[in-house]
């Protein structure tokens, strides 16, 4: 510190310089961690999305499981080379939400592939799909480009003999979350594709 005029106290030019260069230092330290906090809140978003869609559709599914008892057997086959679930499932797609808002669904006269089943889990999730901001893609097929969907949702659900959810993939926004084995990861980047699934 230095008297200065009118008896005033102020710092020296090399004091300031000093004070600003702690400033620089702690600032370039704490920018990658704030980084950090923002791509792990954005990824918490799509996990809350992923996981709210999870449980209406697990609601839906318990409920066909008990009310279409024969076509929810007929929905689970046994695994197809190359998907990511290693046992018996059946699956739920973004394409019956899309074809349930147009009005295009309706239950077979002969249900020969689980079609009864997975109607009624679409009239119980449809529900949830109409009270999110954003839409469900018209189709999903196997291992489709994330990219394909563009702003709209999409998502692949596989559910076992049980009625239990085993496997789920969600992409919105260039982002794929995927459930497995009760842990939920979130992939960003230019060749995300979703899992082989139909069977």
């Amino acid at each position: 510190m230095k008297k200065i005029k009118n008896g005033k106290v102020g710092f020296t030019l090399v004091e300031l310089i000093v004070v600003l260069l702690i400033l620089a230092i702690m600032a370039a330290m704490l920018v990658p961690s704030m980084t950090g906090y923002i791509k792990k809140a954005r990824d918490q978003k799509y996990i809350d999305e992923a996981r709210e869609l999870m449980m209406a559709t697990q609601a839906g599914i318990a409920y066909a499981y008990g009310l279409e008892p024969d076509s929810f057997e007929a929905a689970v086959r046994p695994p197809v080379a190359g998907s990511a679930v290693t046992q018996p499932y059946g699956y739920f797609t973004n394409y019956y939400l899309y074809e349930e808002r147009r009005g295009n669904l309706r239950f077979p006269a002969v249900d020969s592939n689980g079609a009864r089943a997975k109607i009624t889990i679409c009239k119980s999730v449809i529900d949830f799909a109409n009270n999110t901001s954003y839409n469900f893609s018209s189709g999903l097929s196997d291992n489709q480009s994330v990219s394909a969907l563009g702003r709209n949702a999409g998502f692949l659900i596989c559910f076992d003999g049980n009625g239990q959810i085993i496997y789920m993939q969600y992409a919105r926004d260039g982002r794929l979350v995927t459930y497995k084995d009760g842990e939920f990861t979130v992939q960003t980047g230019n060749n995300l594709r979703f899992t082989t699934f139909r069977n």
